[in-house]
């Protein structure tokens, strides 16, 4: 009989389990030409030499570090000291900013606290635990205590798993409620003396650009990050000294000797391995990541709010330009980390991998194994020396036992520093993200600190507005006026005019406090009081722009901002106000839709046009009837019968009026005029004051109403004196609910999960040899997965080997297996990080396909105007944020799908071993334990509706910062910041409330997911079938039993734990598919909805338009312009837009002048085949712009240089022949100093919304008109902020120099000498609604 007869495995399958690495041979001759014996003598004397030179090698580093940081502090001490007067404060650091105000307490302590003892106790229950284990083995012989052993183990593993349940569950807390915490400390000073708005209008060293997305984005990354980070710190700390001090009383026991490598590899061999990573090379990269993902999605939400001026300028390949190079940038980023990380991820995963034994795995077992192998030597003293690991002994159990013990303690230090470091890796990749939150803050507190104070800047001297001896400064030093000396006492009118850029506005932002005022004193009603009580503000003074404050809200919040009414206005007062202004068809049409006064989300902005947002902001002033109204070019887009009966209302009602205009016209309602001349540098002062002189006397303004009713009495008998007030054609229509068909439509044309994930795939394979790649890459992915499973298992070999060897006391046996052990991990590292590069390579092009076919979309065939305009059978709530989103949900998937690959090749590449190890048993525990696996799973929340519902709510907080950023100034000016703060915060608060109750919804569902986790009830069941397999291999015997025996099912036991972690990764996908196929939903909606839209209106690709387009006519043929809510504003339009006869297009609010001009471009739904383009445009679905070319009040500057401003849609190159022609465009449109204000010239970059004024930005459009030279212009009330005779000459230039046809829309008649033809629309008499009128006779 042989020995593996004699005293081995008894089967076949147990003679075929190799328990010895395939290099272990090779090893073996290698360390045999070593001085063994030597080495075993003096390791102790070497690692004490390894030491000291790392620490040597430690020091030396810090010595050149701190000589590279002495050098700038010895430079900057021997140069002069400079005072400061408000130095800047440094960083806060992450305490400050948590901790509660004037305390060091942070927030979550509690939580904090819930954490640490959980831990405690999952140690102190982990421990016994282990002990459990050892018992296992040591008890097989002894049935009542088996059955002992196998009840308290699943009681023990249950109590653990709930208690880790919990302490992670408080951690997740501990995030929301710093979370919490961080932005409501951000808040306070954020919206505190108007800092939203004076972030923006500093220098570059405190503005900060993008404060929405540090607070909606950073602030949620670092919370998250520090969180993990404290509760690791924690968890930690318990778990090391509890398990150290187990281990070392259990070693001792044993050999001395070894009780302090445990603590040599924790604090000096790891530190040192880990000192490898250049940390310095990845946070300047991980910190582009954050920059460039920052621009990216501002880029976005910035199409989103221009998405009709985009599209009425066919700027779509502009804007996919611009979106696809931010895109490019994030993407490049990534990734440069991805290859970075490929030495750190080869480190962390031979120290801390998941999928293989890793190093402190390793130290375990080969450190056990030593141990164990000098027990044995000591036992076996005066016995025949030379054990077999094939030969059964009686202490076999009892040393092996020791070794579960030992090697589990170690392995849970190791997934206690693994989660550390993974939480420390995190911690470094937001570094990024906690910089620019610290940043934040520390900008608003120097800000606040450099910001005046008002009490000496303003005073209260009653019911009067004074400037005495003012100089008005801009934010970077350039004064505008000097010596400024008015009074307007109330009652009195002023009328403040000047040209562009003069400083009219800029008064108004020195009498609002938005501008420091360098010298002098202004006296307001409320004096300094004011800055610190916005609300107040509207009832003092109320500042009315030409661009009123957007506000999310209903009708009755429209009128009361920035104070909101609780339920709102009752409807009898809200019809009263509305009706003031012609706009009562408004609570008609919200009534008939079904939402009452509206939707509380409600954007009214984007349901009305820019007339009614006019005058729904009269409506605003009279409803809060301020003692002084300044009003800023505020009815440029009402009729001139609104505008006048604006004075009148705000004459009867008490209101003193100081109006910013160009129009000579109102002059005869004002009683004195501020002229400024821009003489600055001749006269010393820039500015004139005079009173004006009229043939009669103007009407005294009344007495201040006293109360709301009063004023409403007033008002409503002004209105019935001048007999009428009511729009005419104004009929409510019912409201559409367009997103409930798109999700419907989704479910029908992909109705499976998988066909939605199919779909959203193929979106990254669109691009042409995408498919090829992608099965190449695949294929190239699962060899790489083949070739890991080979290597995988020799590192389990050669682990059991040395477990072998040190059974049978042998030291040199542990040593060669430890070498082999060394290779093969090294070879499996490398692979492992290079698998893991290539899978986060690859998903990165699926979402760069898939992000530049999605953006196609979006910009092709005006689909874009199409999803984004309220009403419209397409519409979808922010259509970008799901673009910004795909990203990161497919590199989710690919991260997810490359982890799930590795785990299933792992599980089938040991399941021949498993079903040849337990027979027909093989076949029945795995569909059982998948079974309850998934009856466990029916405990899940519907991760569906989680993620879609997580993602909508966060959206909408982020949306409402980037509406408060996009309109500062309004709302500063208006005093709206804590109006805004109150619409903010509830955005914010249902989202936190709402991922607050989804921790307690998916609790059960993680425990049960812990509870099967590889540790626990897994572990459990993998010992039970070890022992089946070696009852199936060796009956137990008095003899005992041999060490490979013992080995061989433990790796058979480490072969079950990869088929149990297959089956736990196939039965946990349901829930992460759920979710994924919440996501997948999103996009197929937007997909879809840009199908629908891109199907109403065929866009043909057409060649550059350089040459000229032939003479022809625009023929309209019984047009019907219908509004958004299916309201026919007029029917049969019958004309022709011929070449050399101008017309202008006249009519109230509401009339569709807008619709019109819509849908001249194409831009209007159902328009095109009433509209006959001529003969050379017929074949394309929207005209070119070398034939009609809009120019909108909205002007609308792309991010770009000062050349892209001239030649948009197109592209500015330097040096190209057009330069002469954009020139040519400036100087005649008035602002040909923008070309030499900076030096840099056309390729000068920068926020132009911030840096022009409003005239030189409705310049600038029109000057981007006469560079195209279109035949014809559509002017939709261009130059409102124009000086009137600037807007005349203007308007010569482009008919009489240019030769461009003008389309005027206008709410009043004029420049008549100019058009030949009227159109009027809005006529109540005429059953068609409009009339064409010849203007020549």
């Amino acid at each position: 009989m042989d020995e593996s007869k004699k005293y081995g495995s008894l089967t076949a399958v147990g003679r075929s389990l190799r328990i010895s690495s395939a290099l272990n041979p090779l090893v073996e001759r290698l360390v045999a030409l070593l001085p063994a014996a030597l080495l075993r003598q003096h390791w102790r004397k070497a690692l004490a030499f390894a030491m000291l030179a790392r620490l040597l090698q430690k020091a030396r580093a810090q010595r050149r570090l701190a000589s590279r940081v002495q050098q700038p502090v010895a430079a900057a001490a021997a140069a002069p000291a400079a005072v400061k007067p408000n130095e800047a404060k440094p960083e806060p650091t992450w305490r400050e900013i948590l901790g509660r105000e004037g305390t060091h307490v942070m927030a979550a302590y509690i939580e904090l606290t819930v954490v640490a003892g959980a831990s405690l106790v999952v140690t102190i229950i982990a421990l016994y635990r282990e002990h459990l284990q050892g018992q296992l083995y040591m008890a097989q012989a002894d049935k009542r205590r088996w059955r002992r052993v196998l009840v308290l183990f699943p009681v023990a593993t249950v109590i653990m798993a709930f208690t880790a349940q919990i302490s992670d569950t408080c951690r997740d807390w501990v995030a929301l409620r710093w979370r919490r915490a961080v932005v409501s400390r951000i808040h306070d000073l954020y919206f505190q003396r108007r800092m939203y708005y004076h972030l923006l209008n500093q220098p570059p060293s405190l503005a900060v650009p993008d404060p929405d997305m540090r607070i909606c984005n950073d602030v949620k990354e670092s919370c998250e990050a520090y969180a993990n980070m404290m509760s690791g710190i924690l968890q930690t700390i318990i778990t090391l000294v509890l398990r150290s001090g187990s281990i070392a009383a259990q070693v001792g026991q044993i050999d001395r000797r070894w009780v302090l490598v445990p603590p040599l590899f924790s604090f000096w061999l790891l530190p040192s391995v880990l000192s490898l990573i250049d940390y310095a090379k990845l946070w300047p990269l991980w910190g582009q990541i954050q920059h460039h993902t920052a621009a990216y999605q501002q880029a976005l939400s910035r199409a989103q709010l221009h998405s009709e001026q985009i599209c009425m300028l066919q700027g779509e390949r502009y804007e996919y330009n611009t979106l696809t190079w931010h895109l490019s940038q994030v993407l490049k980023s990534e990734r440069g980390v991805a290859h970075a990380c490929v030495q750190k991820d080869t480190i962390e995963s031979f120290m801390f991998g998941e999928l293989f034994p890793s190093g402190f795995q390793a130290l375990g077992s080969f450190m056990s194994a030593a141990v164990i192998s000098g027990a044995v030597q000591q036992s076996m003293r005066g016995e025949p020396s030379g054990l077999s690991v094939q030969q059964p002994r009686s202490d076999v159990l009892l040393h092996f036992s020791n070794y579960v013990r030992t090697w589990w303690g170690v392995v849970g230090i190791a997934s206690t520093f693994s989660g550390l470091l993974q939480t420390m890796m995190a911690l470094k990749e937001t570094k990024a993200s906690i910089h620019r939150v610290a940043t934040l803050f520390t900008s608003m507190q120097n800000i606040r600190e450099k910001l005046p104070a008002t009490a000496n800047a303003f005073q209260d001297v009653g019911p009067v507005i004074s400037f005495k001896d003012v100089a008005v400064e801009t934010p970077g030093g350039q004064k505008l006026l000097d010596h400024l000396s008015i009074e307007i006492v109330q009652g009195e009118r002023l009328l403040i005019c000047g040209h562009n850029g003069a400083g009219k506005s800029s008064i108004m932002r020195c009498l609002s406090g938005l501008w420091a005022i360098p010298s002098g004193i202004i006296a307001r009603p409320g004096g300094s009081q004011l800055d610190n009580d916005e609300d107040g503000l509207s009832s003092e003074l109320y500042y009315l722009p030409q661009k009123p404050c957007s506000v999310i809200g209903n009708l009755s919040d429209q009128i009361t901002y920035p104070v909101r009414v609780p339920g709102g206005l009752p409807d009898k007062e809200l019809r009263s106000w509305l009706r003031c202004v012609n706009l009562e068809y408004l609570a008609d049409r919200a009534a008939s839709s079904g939402s009452g006064r509206g939707s509380d989300a409600e954007n009214t902005e984007l349901q009305v046009s820019l007339g009614e947002h006019q005058a729904l902001a009269i409506a605003r002033l009279l409803y809060h009837r301020p003692r002084f109204a300044i009003l800023d070019e505020c009815t440029s887009a009402v009729s001139n019968q609104l505008e006048r009966r604006l004075f009148d209302m705000a004459r009867i009602l008490g209101i003193t009026c100081i109006t910013i205009t160009h129009r000579p016209a109102l002059q005869e309602l004002h009683t004195s005029q501020l002229r400024l001349t821009g003489r600055l540098e001749q006269d010393g002062r820039g500015w004139e004051h005079s009173l004006l002189k009229h043939r009669e006397a103007l009407p005294l303004v009344a007495s201040r109403a006293a109360s709301s009713e009063e004023a409403q009495v007033r008002l409503a008998e002004f209105i019935r004196s001048e007999g009428g007030g009511q729009a005419s054609g104004a009929k409510p229509a019912s409201a559409a609910a367009p997103e409930e068909q798109i999700i419907d439509e989704v479910l029908r044309r992909w109705p499976t999960s998988f066909a939605r994930l199919r779909a959203v795939l193929a979106l990254g394979l669109q691009a042409r040899g995408s498919g090829f790649s992608f099965a190449r890459r695949v294929l190239a992915l699962l060899l790489g997965m083949r070739i890991h499973c080979d290597l995988l298992w020799q590192t389990w070999q050669a682990q059991m080997g040395a477990i072998a060897q040190g059974l049978s006391g042998n030291s040199a046996g542990v040593l060669s297996e430890l070498v082999s052990y060394g290779i093969a991990s090294c070879c499996i590292s490398i692979l492992d990080a290079r698998i893991k590069c290539e899978g986060q390579l690859f998903t990165l092009d699926i979402a760069e396909n898939a992000s530049h076919e999605l953006l196609k979309r979006i910009f092709n065939a005006a689909a874009f105007v199409g999803i984004t305009r309220p009403g419209s059978q397409n519409y979808l709530e922010n259509p970008m944020h799901r673009v910004s989103e795909l990203k990161g949900h497919i590199t989710e998937m690919g991260r997810v799908f490359v982890d799930s690959m590795f785990k299933c090749s792992h599980g089938l590449y040991t399941f021949r071993m498993l079903v040849r190890g337990l027979g027909p048993l093989a076949f029945a525990s795995t569909p059982a334990y998948f079974a309850i696996y998934q009856f466990c799973l029916l405990f899940a929340p519907d991760f569906s509706f989680i993620s879609r519902r997580q993602a909508q709510l966060e959206t909408r907080f982020r949306m409402a910062h980037a509406r408060l950023r996009s309109f500062a100034e309004p709302v500063a000016f208006s005093g709206g910041g804590l109006a805004e703060r109150r619409n903010i915060e509830p955005h914010f608060e249902a989202a936190a409330d709402f991922q607050q109750s989804s921790l307690r919804k998916v609790f059960v569902f993680h425990f049960i997911q812990r509870l099967f986790s590889h540790s626990n009830i897994p572990l459990y069941l993998q010992r039970l079938l070890a022992s089946e397999f070696t009852r199936r291999n060796v009956p137990h015997s008095p003899t005992g039993v041999a060490p490979e025996v013992v080995v061989q099912g433990f790796l058979f036991e480490r072969g079950i734990m990869y088929n149990e972690k297959m089956l736990q990764t196939l039965g946990g996908f349901m829930p992460i598919w759920r979710r994924w196929d919440g996501t997948n939903q999103r996009f197929l909606e937007l997909s879809s909805a840009l199908e629908k839209a891109s199907s109403e209106v065929q866009e043909e690709d057409t060649a550059e338009e350089d040459e000229a387009l032939p003479g022809g006519d625009i023929i309209i043929n019984n047009l019907d312009l219908v509004a958004t809510t299916d309201r026919c504003l007029a029917r049969g339009l019958k004309f022709s837009l011929q070449e050399h006869a101008p017309l202008v297009v006249c009519g109230p609010n509401g009339s569709g002048k807008s619709v019109l001009g819509l849908a001249l471009l194409r831009l209007w739904p159902g328009t095109g085949v009433q509209i006959e383009l001529p003969s050379k445009a017929v074949t394309r679905s929207r005209p070119p712009l070398r034939l009609i070319m809009p120019a909108p009040q909205r002007v609308y500057l792309p991010q770009g240089s000062l050349g892209d401003q001239i030649c948009y849609p197109g592209r500015y190159v330097p040096g190209s022949q057009h330069e002469a022609g954009m020139q040519s465009a400036l100087e005649a449109a008035g602002i040909g100093y923008l070309l030499e204000r900076h030096s840099t010239g056309w390729s000068q970059h920068c926020r132009w919304e911030d840096v022009l004024s409003g005239g030189e930005q409705q310049r600038m459009g029109f000057a981007r008109v006469l560079f195209h030279r279109p035949q014809f212009a559509l002017l939709d009330e261009c130059t409102s902020m124009v000086a009137h005779d600037s807007e005349e000459g203007l308007y010569k230039t482009l008919a009489q120099e240019f030769k461009i046809v003008p389309i005027t829309l206008s709410q009043r008649l004029c420049m008549q000498d100019l058009h030949h033809w009227e159109l009027r629309l809005g006529l109540s008499d005429d059953a068609t609604g409009w009339s064409l009128v010849d203007l020549r006779k």
